[in-house]
């Protein structure tokens, strides 16, 4: 592609300095002047050029030198550590990635990804039952809900873990009613999607923020081109949402409405196979068929680097979505039960030492300070496996956390004592 500066030397060297000059309306200039199929550049439609111009354009592009791609040795990995999966929620999520959540409008996919935003802003160490395994800054882009609906749908969020917007320590942000939402568009000249300039604003505020996660909903309002074009469906995830994740490595989930083929067959699919491809994992968050309560089901359809196939119950219960039992097989319900004993009888202890721990990360998290007791020590129970004790006992309501006069602690629930 010809750079906005090798346009306007061509047009100095075919003697046309005094005709309009390319636009500069902030975007890549890279990207303002694709070259077509047969070499020459794709201009804006304002800008004439004559035959001899675009000949002079074509021909510093055909003289440019052609260098060979850059070759990484795969002997450098010798004696080189792999570095660890990182997830945003372990086996579910992973860190660094775009992916789709899906779902039926009405289904409550803000609620649960707000409750996911939550979790990574505060520390905390479970969603829907399974282990968060990042902390930090959250981004929520939305193009559906207006501000004063997030203010009322996390209050809800809050409430039901036992923290303040204090407890958030202003990692959460949001980025609602704007006035152009879209990131993507495929309004040039050549039909192919472009990033706007509220994507650069957007890239610029994770320059900034850093965060572990950006929420972007919904795909309909964001990207303004065919649901069924694979190949611009294709960029647009990976080109275009995909350089949100470059600045921090941050997880990029766009909530998305699924067709009515894939509302029918359960899938969660929309328009192009190029959305299920291009993204590196997506969910689906349905409700029960021939279910008259508040049933939800969240299903893990696609994972490059873990399992694929989990279906997490949950149920409506005090405006967010809690888990409504364990599908794990026998055996891995006896193990965790074991951790789960294993947790609260430490929970007792500590609290009978004065110890108090906490769900938060840093001094006093309690899954840290379990795995050092030399009882869970004699058990090789590590801290991973504490984190996913205490979600699930926080999600059966048999611990909670409880305001103490200094700081906020670990306790059993009342009826549990």
């Amino acid at each position: 592609m010809l750079s906005r500066e090798q346009v306007l030397q061509a047009f100095a060297d075919a003697g046309v300095a005094s005709r309009q000059e390319p636009p500069d309306d902030g975007r890549p200039l890279a990207m303002e002047y694709p070259e077509s199929a047969d070499g020459e550049p794709v201009l804006e439609p304002d800008i004439e050029i004559d035959t001899a111009t675009k000949a002079g354009i074509a021909g510093k592009a055909a003289s440019r030198e052609v260098l060979p791609l850059e070759t990484f040795d795969a002997s450098q990995w010798e004696g080189v550590a792999i570095e660890p999966r990182r997830w945003i929620a372990y086996n579910r999520i992973p860190q660094g990635e775009p992916g789709i959540m899906s779902g039926d409008g009405g289904t409550g996919k803000t609620k649960l990804a707000l409750q996911l935003a939550a979790a990574i802003a505060a520390g905390l160490r479970d969603w829907v039952g399974g282990m968060v395994d990042a902390e930090g800054p959250v981004i929520v882009y939305s193009a559906e809900e207006k501000l004063k609906e997030m203010h009322r749908r996390i209050v809800d969020v809050l409430e039901s873990r036992g923290l303040s917007f204090g407890d958030l320590q202003s990692r959460l942000r949001f980025i609602c009613d704007c006035d152009d939402p879209v990131l993507g568009t495929c309004a040039g000249r050549n039909g192919v999607v472009q990033p706007t300039l509220s994507l650069l604003r957007l890239e610029k505020t994770v320059q900034a923020i850093r965060p572990a996660m950006v929420i972007v909903e919904n795909a309909a309002d964001v990207y303004n081109g065919s649901e069924i074009d694979r190949t611009n469906v294709t960029r647009f995830m990976r080109s275009i949402l995909g350089r949100l994740t470059a600045p921090s490595e941050a997880t990029v989930m766009l909530i998305q409405h699924p067709s009515v083929s894939g509302l029918t067959d359960g899938t969660g699919r929309s328009g192009s196979t190029g959305w299920n491809n291009s993204g590196r994992w997506r969910t689906n968050f349905t409700k029960l068929k021939d279910d008259e309560g508040d049933q939800r089901q969240l299903e893990i359809i696609k994972n490059n680097y873990g399992p694929t196939g989990e279906k997490i119950l949950l149920r409506w219960e005090r405006g967010v979505f809690v888990p409504e039992g364990s599908q794990a097989p026998l055996s891995r319900l006896a193990a965790e039960a074991n951790v789960d004993e294993l947790f609260l009888r430490l929970l007792d202890k500590f609290t009978a030492q004065g110890r108090d721990v906490r769900e938060t990360t840093g001094s006093g998290y309690a899954p840290a300070a379990f795995e050092a007791d030399p009882e869970a020590k004699a058990a090789s129970v590590k801290a991973r496996a504490f984190a996913a004790s205490m979600a699930r006992l926080f999600a059966a309501g048999h611990i909670v956390t409880v305001q103490g006069r200094r700081s906020k602690h670990i306790e059993r629930a009342p009826q549990n004592v």
